[in-house]
């Protein structure tokens, strides 16, 4: 099952949605086909210019704790790949105010690639290790599962649900470059890790073969009580 069709399973109304640090609207573009409406916010100015356009999302740029909605208006709530840098504290008190009740809050997240045993061995020696301080330490809680992020109302029962793409070695590898722990890393040290890590995925991976990418989903809904008693 898909997280969308799981979505739509077990939400009592699809009216409207809210792609909360929505990126450039990837999410967005997937909740249109489930909800009527979709609003998308992002804290970026410059992500939300770049979103891509749906007659049925309306991107605003916003912090997730504090928005301008009307009380109680969501029947959906999501937030992917990025409930890690919130306040949690003030993010919760507005997602309660924002979202129905017997309303749905999804989350989700991933976290290293999986390739294969070669390619994971590649990573494990020669990226990780050398990045490691230039990761933000809000990602240990993404790299926990969300394990240690106490989320409000009581859980719904979900789904194994796998994010799995395919992709060429120079996909992959642009992948990689988008991290912000490589880049941190790479204005400091330079690019030749970055190289022979390159070099010897090559090793293991023809430039134009299509290898199936595993990025470990973890996924967690919610459902707000239908009243505060």
């Amino acid at each position: 099952m898909q997280i969308y069709e799981f979505l739509k399973e077990i939400s009592k109304h699809t009216g409207m949605a809210w792609d909360c640090a929505c990126g450039n609207g990837q999410v967005a573009q997937d909740l249109v086909n489930v909800f009527s409406q979709v609003i998308a916010t992002d804290v970026s100015e410059e992500q939300v210019k770049h979103a891509t356009q749906h007659e049925r999302i309306n991107y605003i740029v916003s912090p997730a704790e504090h928005t301008s909605f009307d009380d109680e208006i969501f029947d959906c709530v999501c937030v992917a790949q990025a409930l890690h840098w919130f306040d949690h504290e003030h993010y919760w008190a507005e997602l309660d105010r924002v979202l129905k009740p017997g309303g749905v809050f999804a989350y989700w997240g991933y976290n290293f690639p999986s390739v294969s045993d070669e390619v994971n061995a590649e990573l494990d020696t020669y990226l990780y290790p050398v990045i490691n301080d230039y990761w933000a330490t809000e990602n240990q809680l993404l790299w926990d599962q969300y394990q240690n992020i106490d989320a409000p109302y009581a859980p719904i029962e979900t789904p194994r649900i796998d994010l799995v793409f395919d992709c060429n070695l120079p996909q992959f590898i642009n992948y990689l470059h988008t991290w912000s722990a490589v880049r941190r890393c790479m204005d400091v040290q330079g690019d030749a890790f970055f190289v022979e890590l390159a070099n010897r995925l090559a090793r293991h991976w023809p430039i134009e073969q299509v290898k199936k990418v595993d990025l470990g989903l973890c996924f967690f809904a919610r459902r707000k009580p239908l009243s505060k008693s």
